[in-house]
């Protein structure tokens, strides 16, 4: 019981703690007695000294270097910059040309794009960059099962797009055709109906009903289809809604009008 009290104390504490914003200072006598809560992100905008925060550069003064291919058509690394445009990040779009990439490989962390620059270190892999910059721009969701559901979309929406990019590579007719169909009647069905299921009670947004990277993802797989994908996409009206909703963003917006061309 005395547990539960003094995090509920926290938790008032924390309203006014965001109405002020967070400052290098534990706002609360209680902090150091709730130390093993830090994983808790209210905890840490009331408890920034004791959950290690101080030392960290503020968010809105970090900028991000996100290095992927200068591709024909836009793939793993643009999801990401949709993530970095509408968390209103400071970000440098770094691209390598095709001819460039044989060089720089072997001084690549992973031996792979996307990998993203920040402070001095490397991160590589783009769900790991994805949820990584979800937390940061506070586009992961509000708690651990909220960020957890946001994996488990990214996973899915991951899933279906391997599963498309990979067939842009089959040279085999045969094989591309039944590729193809398996994707237009089972995988994006089963991931549009998914997807449908979450939002049919009538919420806007796929976890938590706040936007997270989960709905910018699903929607990047959605803005590149064509065809008949295009055509499900379309004729479900939920899937369809969010599509339009995401790409309205205003930050979304502002970078699909104004992005470089691709090559």
């Amino acid at each position: 019981m005395n547990c539960l009290y003094s995090l509920l104390l926290l938790l008032v504490t924390a309203c006014t703690a965001e109405i002020i914003g967070r400052e290098c200072i534990d706002s609360s006598a209680l902090c150091t007695i709730r130390k093993d809560d830090c994983m808790l992100e209210t905890i840490k905008v009331v408890c920034p000294a004791t959950c290690g925060e101080c030392s960290r550069t503020p968010i809105k003064d970090k900028v991000y270097n996100l290095t992927y291919f200068d591709l024909t058509i836009r793939s793993r690394g643009e999801q990401i910059r949709w993530i970095l445009e509408q968390g209103d990040a400071k970000w440098i779009d770094t691209r390598v040309p095709i001819a460039a990439w044989g060089a720089l490989k072997p001084k690549t962390l992973t031996g792979h794009l996307p990998y993203l620059e920040v402070e001095g270190r490397t991160i590589a892999e783009s769900g790991a960059i994805a949820l990584y910059l979800g937390r940061e721009l506070g586009l992961a969701g509000r708690d651990n099962w909220e960020t957890a559901e946001v994996h488990m979309l990214w996973d899915m929406t991951q899933d279906a797009f391997n599963e498309i990019v990979n067939l842009a590579f089959v040279q085999d007719a045969v094989a591309k055709a039944a590729g193809l169909k398996k994707f237009h009647e089972q995988s994006l069905p089963f991931l549009l109906n998914f997807i449908a299921t979450r939002l049919s009670s009538g919420q806007e947004w796929l976890v938590g009903n706040k936007l997270t990277l989960a709905d910018i993802v699903v929607a990047h797989l959605y803005d590149f289809q064509v065809g008949k994908a295009k055509e499900l996409i379309k004729n479900s009206s939920l899937n369809a809604a969010l599509y339009d909703r995401v790409v309205a963003l205003p930050k979304i917006k502002h970078w699909l009008d104004t992005r470089p061309p691709s090559p």
